[in-house]
C-alpha cells in the first residue's frame, strides 16, 4: 500500500482532465510507456488499495484506533485546556503507567462518571456542581 496522504490526491479547479487513446498518443509512466491494459492494471491496483484502506478504516478507525463506540462508529472527541506545567504531570503518570495521555485520561473520566452514575441520586449528583472552578471528588458511595 502506498504512503500517499489523500491530500496527495487533490485536483484542483484549475487542472483539465480528458480521456486519452493510449493506442495513439505516448504517455509515460514511472518511465514506462502506458498502454490501455498497464492504465487498467494501475486502475485495479489503486481500486484495491482504496477497498483495503477503506476496510482498514472501518475496522479500525484509522488514525485513531478501534472505536470506542463500538461497530464502525468514529468515538466523540472531549477536549480540555490544562497548564504546562498538569500536561506534564499528566504525561509523567501515563509514562509510568505505560498508556498515552489520551488513555490516561479516559480512564480517569470513566472512572469519575462511574462513580457519579453509582450515587443516582439527583441530589447526590448535584453536589458534584461547585461555583468554583474546581471539581470535587465524587461522593463516596453510601453503605
Amino acid at each position: 500500500m502506498s504512503n500517499k496522504k489523500p491530500t496527495d490526491y487533490i485536483i484542483g479547479d484549475d487542472a483539465t482532465i480528458e480521456d486519452a487513446n493510449l493506442n495513439e498518443r505516448e504517455i509515460y509512466y514511472q518511465g514506462e510507456r502506458l498502454t490501455e491494459a498497464r492504465a487498467a492494471e494501475l486502475g485495479e491496483i489503486a481500486a484495491r488499495e482504496a477497498e483495503q484502506t477503506r476496510d482498514a478504516r472501518t475496522a479500525n478507525l484509522i488514525p485513531g484506533g478501534k472505536s470506542l463506540s463500538g461497530g464502525s462508529k468514529h468515538s466523540p472527541v472531549v477536549q480540555a485546556r490544562v497548564s504546562e506545567e498538569t500536561r506534564a504531570k499528566l504525561e509523567a503518570i501515563a509514562l509510568v503507567l505505560g498508556m498515552s495521555v489520551s488513555k490516561l485520561l479516559r480512564k480517569v473520566i470513566e472512572n469519575y462518571v462511574e462513580q457519579a452514575n453509582e450515587l443516582g441520586d439527583p441530589g447526590a449528583l448535584a453536589a458534584l456542581r461547585t461555583e468554583s472552578d474546581t471539581l470535587p471528588k465524587p461522593p463516596r458511595r453510601r453503605r
